[in-house]
C-alpha cells in the first residue's frame, strides 16, 4: 500500500494527517452474512495511528468496524481522524473523513463522517448519510370492501424508514455548507404493498453557482443536454466531472 497526498484544498482545509490510498485493488473482499461488505481498508485514529486490515462501514448506524487477525474494534467519528476504502460494488475508492457538524438527531456539534465526492482547488463536495429512521404506525380498517359493502374492520402495523443522505459544499476555510438533500423513504405496511419513494430538494441552489464560475453556465447546457439534474447525486457526480474537464488546463 503506498502512501500519497490528498488533493491540494484538503491539504489545506485538513492538514494534521494524510490518508493512505491503494495503489490497486484489493483482492481481500469478505462477505460476511447480511450485515455488510467488509473491504481492504485503512483507518487514522485521532491519535495519529494508521489501522491496516478489513472494514465494514454501516452508514446506517454510523459505526466503523475493523479486523486485522484476532484484533476486532469498532470505532465512532468521535475517535476517528478519516479512512478509506476501495469499494468493489462501486468500482471506486472511497475516502472519508471526519468533521465537526450539528448532528442532525440533537442540533450539537459533533464529530461526523463525511465522505468526499468531488475535490477541486478551491472546494470540496461531500456527502453525510444521516443514521436510519424507522417509525411504527398502527391503522385501522373502515371495512369497506372493493364492491362497496362493509365488513369488519381491523387494526395494522406500518413501519417507515427514512434514510437521509446531504450533499454539501466545504469551503477553503473548511465551513460545510448543506448543498442538497436526498430522503429516501421505504414503506412496509405488512398490508397491502410495501412502497418506496425517494425526494430530492436543492437546498441552496446558488451554492454550486458560487464555486463553479464563470463555467456554470455551461454546466447548466450541459446538465440540459444530457437530461440531468442537479439535486440528483449521480447525475450531479457527471456535471461535476464535466467541471473538471472545463477547468483541467
Amino acid at each position: 500500500m503506498n502512501t500519497v497526498k490528498p488533493s491540494l484544498f484538503l491539504s489545506i482545509v485538513f492538514s494534521s494527517f494524510l490518508i493512505p490510498t491503494f495503489a490497486q485493488r484489493s483482492s481481500k473482499t469478505t462477505i460476511v452474512g447480511g450485515a455488510g461488505r467488509w473491504y481492504d481498508g485503512s483507518i487514522m485514529v485521532n491519535d495519529g495511528t494508521e489501522l491496516v486490515g478489513l472494514l465494514r462501514y454501516n452508514d446506517d448506524t454510523g459505526v466503523l468496524s475493523f479486523e486485522s487477525g484476532s484484533i476486532s474494534k469498532s470505532f465512532t467519528a468521535k475517535s476517528v481522524a478519516g479512512f478509506e476504502f476501495f469499494d468493489e460494488e462501486r468500482n471506486k475508492q472511497r475516502v472519508f473523513y471526519v468533521f465537526s457538524y450539528p448532528d442532525p438527531q440533537t442540533d450539537i456539534v459533533s464529530p461526523l463522517f463525511f465522505e468526499v465526492v468531488k475535490e477541486f482547488k478551491t472546494f470540496a463536495v461531500l456527502s453525510k448519510t444521516d443514521p436510519l429512521q424507522m417509525k411504527q404506525k398502527s391503522h385501522t380498517t373502515s371495512g369497506t370492501t372493493p364492491s362497496g359493502s362493509y365488513g369488519p374492520g381491523y387494526t395494522y402495523t406500518s413501519t417507515e424508514i427514512l434514510q437521509v443522505e446531504t450533499i454539501y459544499i466545504m469551503d477553503p476555510n473548511g465551513q460545510i455548507m448543506p448543498y442538497a438533500r436526498i430522503v429516501e423513504k421505504e414503506i412496509d405496511d405488512n398490508y397491502l404493498f410495501d412502497r418506496s419513494k425517494v425526494k430530492n430538494k436543492l437546498i441552496d441552489d446558488e451554492l454550486l453557482e458560487t464555486y463553479t464560475k464563470p463555467h456554470y453556465e455551461t454546466l447548466v447546457k450541459f446538465a440540459d443536454e444530457n437530461k440531468l439534474s442537479f439535486k440528483r447525486k449521480n447525475d450531479l457526480v457527471r456535471i461535476l466531472e464535466h467541471y473538471q474537464q472545463l477547468t483541467a488546463n
